[in-house]
Parts: structure tokens; sequence; C-alpha cells
């Protein structure tokens, strides 16, 4: 078992200082998986699957996005920065998820601001989001 490590400290990674950053997830974050979710039961049973096979297959896609969520403990510094949204606002894609989040270095944390799936208008929704 192995110990569980503490954000703003530092591992060794093959001889690597890595700092750790803890990670938050925006409240919306929640909602965003569970639309997701529905979202591909839907496409699931449409393409065939029975609604456990369904909802079995879109919990995987889910879980794979959080896992995703988790790397970024280690590995913070990454993907397109979005001056014309907010200054420090980045994305990055992994699986046709869309992560939105900022990295606020004096807390040594990554805020995840929102999660949207394929090739939905996010964009103006992250808009609309950080407005609100």
């Amino acid at each position: 078992m192995t110990a569980k490590r503490k954000p703003g400290r530092c591992w060794s990674a093959r001889g690597v200082r890595v700092r750790l950053y803890k990670v938050r997830r925006a409240a919306s974050v929640t909602r965003d998986l569970d639309l997701i979710e529905d979202h591909l039961v839907q496409a699931y049973r449409d393409l065939g699957d029975d609604g456990e096979r369904a909802m079995e297959r879109a919990a995987g896609r889910i879980g794979d996005a959080l896992s995703y969520m988790r790397t970024f403990e280690a590995h913070p510094h990454r993907g397109t920065e979005h001056p014309e949204i907010r200054s420090g606002i980045r994305t990055v894609t992994s699986r046709n998820f869309i992560f939105y989040f900022d990295i606020d270095e004096g807390l040594v944390e990554v805020r995840i601001l929102a999660v949207f799936f394929g090739g939905v208008n996010h964009s103006r929704q992250i808009l609309d989001r950080l407005r609100g």
C-alpha cells in the first residue's frame, strides 16, 4: 500500500522531484459529468446496447474522465491557454472530454472549472458559466 502524498509537497519519480498540486473540482463539474453520462447512456442505447450494458459503458467513460483529472496532481502545466476567455484558463482534451481548468501557484492547486464532451460549443458555454 502506498502512502498518500500531500499536495504542495514534492515527491521523487525516477530521481526527478515533482511538485504535487491539490486538484479541486468546481461544483458544476459534477453536473457536467452527470449530463455527459446521460448522453452516453442514450448514445449507447441508440447503437443497440441494452440498458444495463449502456450504463456500464457510460460509467466506464466517466471513470476514465475522473482518473484523468487526478493526473493534474503531478502534471498541471499542460493544455492550451485561452486568455480571450480569462487569464489563466486552459483546456486539454482526452478521449473526447474537454477539461477547462486553471492553476493557482500560490495555493498549489488546479481547479477543474468545467468538463464538456464531444463536439458541443464549449467555448460559448464556458463564457456563459464564468459570467454567471
